[in-house]
Parts: structure tokens; sequence; C-alpha cells
């Protein structure tokens, strides 16, 4: 028997939202470890900054921090990393939350809060297993934002 592949993801939740001009909604970064134990996640995140503006970006329930948590509101991109690599730190084996973000609609439009991913390249979103330390982010579902007049 072939063992089942158990694969890691990450989601914009809600995948869908409709928001009128100069309201906010929050946006979480939701991580699937399809089992897997896991002690880091990048998540590079693209977002069109003249649709929406990053009101905040702030810690999930999975980390107990963030290392890296950087907002280019000019590129629109936000990076944020998290990691658990100390010796005694224990690896993370729950799905959940990896952080919060808090967007604030600018003009009217449709846009995607989509992740910046490459599985062969180490600078884009990873979910990093513990045993390996192999990148073992094999999906990545992004967001459809619908902007309507205020």
């Amino acid at each position: 028997l072939i063992p089942q592949q158990k694969i890691a993801s990450l989601a914009i939740d809600p995948d869908n939202v409709t928001v009128a001009v100069s309201q906010q909604f929050t946006s979480l970064v939701a991580v699937d470890l399809g089992g897997r134990e896991i002690n880091g996640i990048d998540a590079v995140i693209h977002y069109d900054p003249s649709l929406l503006e990053v009101v905040e970006s702030a810690n999930g329930d999975l980390f107990e921090n963030l290392l890296v948590n950087e907002v280019d509101s000019v590129n629109g991109i936000i990076s944020i990393t998290a990691s658990r690599i100390s010796p005694d730190s224990q690896p993370i084996t729950i799905n959940g939350v990896l952080a919060a973000i808090t967007f604030q609609a600018l003009t009217q439009g449709e846009t995607t809060v989509e992740f910046v991913f490459d599985p062969t390249q180490t600078n884009t979103s990873n979910v990093t297993e513990a045993k390996t330390s192999d990148n073992i982010l094999t999906t990545v579902s992004n967001a459809t934002i619908t902007i309507t007049p205020q």
C-alpha cells in the first residue's frame, strides 16, 4: 500500500467578501497541516494597494508571536513569518490561524488577496515540516474582494 500523501495548505478565509467603500473587514490566514507536524510558516500575501489598505496584521492562535509581520503598502505585500526553532519547542500539530489581517476598502472595484507561492522557491509562502525541514505547502486558496459604492 502507498501511504496517503498528507499535505499542508494555506487559505485566506473567507474566500469571498463583499464590502462597501471605506468599510473594514478581517481576513484570516488559515493553516491546514494535513496531519503533519510543523515548526515554521512563511506567508507572503499580495493585495492591490489602490483598492485595499491594511489597517492591522495581528497574530493568530498557532504561534506565540510572529517573527516577521511587515506590510509594504506601496507594493501591496504582507510578509508574515512564525517559527518554533528553539531545541525545547514542541512542533505545532493542530490546524489554526496564523494571522488576522484587517483591511479597509478604499475605492470601488474587484480584487484578490492572494498568496505569493512557488513550490520551487524558498522566498515565497511555505510551511516547514518539523522532522525534515521540508516545505510541505502544496496548495493555497486566495480570496476575491468585491468593493461596492458607499
